[in-house]
C-alpha cells in the first residue's frame, strides 16, 4: 500500500510541474508574410511562401507552418501551411491571408490564365516507359511554360500512368494506345481548351 501511495504522490507532483515547452507564437507583436505581389500560372507546380513573427524582445522566427493560411478564392489558388497550389479555375486574382489570434498579414496573388497549350508526345516505337509533358501560353505574355497542374494524362490499352514530382510518365504496351492530355477538363466551362491526343501503334 505504501508503494501505491508514494506512486500517486509522484504522479500528482509530475502533473503539477511545469514541464511544457514555450509555444512558438508566445509573446509576439507582429506577423508578416515575407512574399508580396505573388505571380503564378494556372498550371504551375505548388509554390511555398513564408511568414515571420516578431517577439516582444525584437527577435524573429519562421512561423510558416504554425499559423492559419487562407485564400479568398480557393478555386483560383489554394493554400495550406504556406504552400500555394493553383485551383480548378483558369486564372484570376486572390488575396492570401496569414493569421494568428489578433495578428495577421495579407498579400495579393495574380494567377495568369492559360490560353492554349501544346502536348509533347514523344516518338515511340517500342514498349517501355516514356515521359510526357505539355507547354502552355498565358494571357500575361509568357509562352512555352511547362504545365504541371490542372492537366490529366490518360491512356487506354492498359497503359500505366505514374505522376512523380508533377511529371507524368506512361508505360506503354504492344498494340494501339491512345494517349490524351486534358487541361482543366469540364471545370473550365467559360473557355474550354480541347484535349490533345495521339495514337501509338507498338509492335
Amino acid at each position: 500500500m505504501k508503494y501505491l501511495i508514494a506512486t500517486m504522490f509522484a504522479l500528482i507532483f509530475t502533473a503539477c510541474g511545469d514541464n511544457t515547452t514555450t509555444p512558438l507564437l508566445k509573446d509576439i507583436i507582429s506577423l508578416t508574410i515575407n512574399d508580396t505581389n505573388i505571380t503564378m500560372h494556372s498550371t504551375d507546380a505548388p509554390k511555398t511562401i513564408t511568414a515571420t513573427v516578431t517577439y516582444t524582445d525584437g527577435s524573429t522566427a519562421d512561423a510558416t507552418t504554425s499559423i492559419l493560411w487562407t485564400s479568398t478564392d480557393s478555386d483560383v489558388l489554394k493554400t495550406s501551411l504556406g504552400e500555394l497550389t493553383p485551383g480548378i479555375s483558369n486564372g484570376g486574382n486572390v488575396t492570401i491571408q496569414a493569421t494568428y489570434e489578433q495578428y495577421g498579414d495579407s498579400t495579393t496573388a495574380t494567377i495568369s490564365k492559360l490560353t492554349d497549350y501544346n502536348a509533347s508526345f514523344p516518338d515511340i516505337n517500342a514498349t517501355g516507359t516514356y515521359v510526357f509533358q505539355a507547354y502552355g501560353n498565358f494571357d500575361n505574355g509568357d509562352t512555352n511554360v511547362s504545365i504541371f497542374s490542372n492537366i490529366v494524362w490518360s491512356a487506354d490499352n492498359s497503359a500505366v500512368i505514374d505522376v512523380t514530382n508533377n511529371i507524368a510518365s506512361i508505360t506503354l504496351y504492344a498494340g494501339d494506345t491512345n494517349v490524351t492530355a486534358t487541361v482543366f477538363g469540364d471545370t473550365n466551362t467559360s473557355s474550354p481548351i480541347a484535349p490533345q491526343s495521339k495514337i501509338y501503334t507498338i509492335n
